[in-house]
Parts: structure tokens; sequence; C-alpha cells
């Protein structure tokens, strides 16, 4: 295990419930990151979580004493509008709070609700019976519906039972049958492919490292890639003794991993 860990040149790591919660970084943190500094290696972190903007993210691992010049930050709402953009869809009705609905209007984006290219759901902490109504409506005349991505629940200090985007998709499944046409978070690969892109490294080269085995690493084992579970988030040894996906390596969190590196 030693070899195939230090062998890495492209580390992908998840975020919440894997190197922080709630902004507290785990034991450990800034130590893993520094070795990977010493040793050259790219850093990436990928976030499903949609309520919150990369510069939030950036902001705080800035706040809890790590280097950020080295870490790349990908989230799923950037992987979500680069594709719309990619697909000439500009004008999109989107739930999402007040922040990211900001966000995503600087980025060019018309915020439509008569007749948009397509319906675009967030990890809004702000939904509400309102915007409800609007999607179900947007449904039912067949509107492109997408997510940025499919988490049941959100990791906190409250626990792991917070609704996510998944939550919300089953609900209005149940309203109106309508599954996602596309989702642009983990497990899809977008994130893999950006960062292969921008290193010209190879999945062989790559690791990623996360809580989650949904989302985590079912997105190791579509993308072919290493991938290795902590057990200080969401997942627990039973639970993953129970699950049908695996991963290559399973460590009880972030500060075993320093051992390996």
């Amino acid at each position: 295990m030693l070899d195939i860990i230090r062998d890495k040149k492209l580390f992908i790591f998840d975020i919440d419930g894997t190197i922080s919660l709630d902004n507290r970084l785990f034991e450990k943190t800034k130590d893993v990151f520094l070795k990977l500094n010493s040793q050259n290696k790219h850093i990436y972190m990928v976030t499903n979580n949609s309520s919150k903007l990369p510069s939030h993210y950036i902001g705080n691992l800035e706040k809890a004493g790590l280097d950020t010049d080295n870490i790349n930050l990908i989230s799923s709402i950037d992987t979500a509008l680069d594709y719309l953009k990619s697909t000439k869809m500009s004008k999109i009705y989107w739930a999402a709070n007040k922040a990211v609905s900001a966000y995503i209007k600087e980025n060019g984006f018309i915020f439509c609700d008569k007749n948009p290219d397509c319906l675009l759901l967030t990890y809004d902490t702000e939904l509400n019976y309102t915007k409800l109504l609007k999607i179900t409506e947007l449904l039912h005349k067949n509107t492109p519906y997408f997510v940025t991505h499919t988490d049941f629940v959100c990791p906190t200090d409250l626990g792991y039972y917070v609704p996510d985007v998944g939550s919300f998709m089953a609900l209005i499944k149940e309203a109106t049958g309508k599954s996602p046409d596309k989702s642009f978070g983990k497990p899809e690969r977008y994130c893999i492919d950006k960062a292969l892109e921008e290193t010209g490294l190879t999945e062989k080269d790559t690791i990623v490292i996360g809580d989650r085995l949904y989302t985590d690493i079912e997105l190791g084992n579509r993308a072919g890639i290493t991938s290795l579970l902590v057990l200080s988030g969401e997942t627990t040894m039973e639970m993953y003794e129970k699950s049908q996906i695996k991963a290559d390596i399973v460590l009880s969190g972030i500060n075993e991993l320093y051992e390996y590196l």
C-alpha cells in the first residue's frame, strides 16, 4: 500500500467529511498537504456541495492555515456551468440560494422562469414551496433537467442527515415521475477529466480520497483510478462491509494517510 500511494502524482481530495467538517480541519491535515507539496504532487479539492462558492472553500482553507497556492478547487457548480456554456444554454431556471444565484449570473447566465433552455437544481439551502411548484411546472413541460450533484445528505456538525440535492430529487420524482437528465458532481467524472487535462497526467497517476462510497469511491471505480476511503465522515466500517462499492484502500482518516506519504 505504501508504494501505491507514494507513486501517485495527482491527489484528488473530497472536502466535507474527508479533510474537514464545518470548516474545522481534521488532525494532521496541514501536515499531509505540507508533505504533498514537498514532494511536488498535484493537489485538487473536489466538492459536490453547490450551496457554497469556490471562493468560500478557498477562504476557509486559508483561514484554517493551509497554503492554497498549490491547491486547485473544482466544485459541482463550476462543472455544471462549464457544461451549460459548452452547450450554449444561457437562459436557465435555477434553484439556488442568494450567493450561488449571484455567482451563476456573474458567469453570464440569464434567469428565466417562462421558457428556459433548462432547469438547474443546486443544493439550494433556501428552497421553498414556490420554487418547487415552478420546478414541477417546468418538468411537466419536459424542460431539460440538470442537477449539480446527487448527494442525499450533507455532512455537518448536526450529523449526516441534513437533506441535500438527492433528497430534493426524490421529492420531485414522487411529484413528477422525472429524474435528472444529467448530474455534474461525483461520481460523474467531469472533475477527473478537468484535473487530467490541466496536469497532463493519466488515470494511473491519480488517487481519489473521500469519505462517501456512492460519490467519492464510485468515482474512482468508474474512472479506473485508485480510490482511498477514509472513515472520518459518512461511511462507517459496518456500512462499508455491507456495501458492494469497494475502495482500493481504507484508512481511519487523513491522519493515517500521513504515514503512507
